[in-house]
């Protein structure tokens, strides 16, 4: 069997168990041994790592005591500087432990596992794919981000923790009256408008994870825009014939890249990610009396522009055609 190298954001585990559960949390040694075993049901697990903020061990006084037990690495990380809080910093040393060991400590691990639903990780796993590696991702289905959630050709599989820890009393909505999670900064624009029938939405959003001026740690940036257009063409122009489609259009565009060579981290300019992510897609829908007949066109195309993996592009189209009623 294959190794098998094991990554766990603990803080998201944590926040997405309080987040997502009520009444009294299953043991943080239970939820750990349950993602251990499903790791090792695919190979020997060579290389076992769980990064927290001192934030998360702070409330979980068992934390340290059930790694030790479990034979998983601890990996603390320091989420003050000069009293300010510094956000996203489990997702920036998981990604730059993770590049360290696919390209200098352990290239022959052949399946990764990743416990984490943060879109942050979408670079990591392109570039562990483009190795030809077995990805697998562990989070709760409330806390997987959509991009890793629809993108198959960004993992093999996902395993959920309402799978994995069915002892939890699991809720689709809500959070934990004792829910103490330190917020995460996020900035976005979003337009909307609606002229003659025709509907129009778009939207910004940047983020960078990690890390102030912490330099030795990979910093990401995260760019994304969207746009939506609907048309319903016979409401426009005011006719009610039904050869006359109502018209929708979308795009979606993601920018994920390292901002830079980390000093200090025996990285080159072939270990920072850069991809760009583009999902376009078309629908036209016909009213014929009582039945719906309509056809869609969807277009992904990831741009890699990775140093040394420029052609490690992949495009995928798909028509489809459908009736209802």
């Amino acid at each position: 069997m294959p190794d098998v190298a094991l990554l766990i954001d603990w803080e998201n585990v944590y926040y997405t168990m309080r987040q997502h559960t009520e009444g009294p949390l299953p043991s943080t040694l239970s939820i750990l041994q349950a993602i251990l075993t499903k790791a090792a049901s695919f190979g020997p697990v060579r290389v076992k790592l769980a990064i927290f903020g001192q934030e998360v061990s702070s409330q979980d006084d068992t934390l340290l005591m059930a790694l030790e037990f479990t034979g998983i690495e601890p990996i603390a990380v320091a989420q003050r500087m000069s009293g300010r809080l510094l956000k996203g910093r489990s997702d920036a040393v998981l990604i730059t432990r993770a590049m360290k060991l696919l390209y200098k400590d352990r290239p022959d691990i052949d399946t990764w596992f990743i416990v984490s639903g943060d879109r942050d990780l979408n670079a990591l796993c392109k570039a562990l794919k483009d190795e030809d590696k077995h990805v697998y991702l562990v989070a709760g289905d409330q806390s997987l981000a959509n991009e890793l959630r629809e993108s198959p050709y960004l993992r093999d599989d996902v395993f959920l923790l309402e799978d994995l820890i069915p002892e939890a009393r699991w809720t689709r909505t809500g959070l934990r009256a004792d829910d103490t999670q330190a917020d995460r900064l996020q900035d976005q624009l979003e337009a909307r408008a609606d002229v003659a029938g025709v509907s129009l939405q778009s939207s910004f959003s940047g983020a960078r994870t990690n890390l102030d001026d912490v330099a030795s740690i990979l910093t990401t940036r995260t760019e994304r825009s969207q746009l939506s257009i609907g048309v319903p063409v016979a409401r426009v122009i005011g006719s009610r014939s039904f050869w006359l489609p109502a018209l929708q259009y979308r795009t979606d565009r993601t920018h994920q890249y390292g901002d830079g060579i980390p000093a200090n981290s025996g990285f080159s300019a072939t270990h920072v990610p850069d991809q760009v992510s583009l999902n376009q897609a078309a629908q036209a829908d016909w009213q014929i009396r009582k039945l719906t007949v309509g056809y869609s066109w969807n277009r992904s195309h990831q741009d890699n522009r990775q140093v040394g993996r420029e052609s490690a592009d992949l495009t995928v189209v798909r028509h489809a055609l459908t009736s209802d009623g």
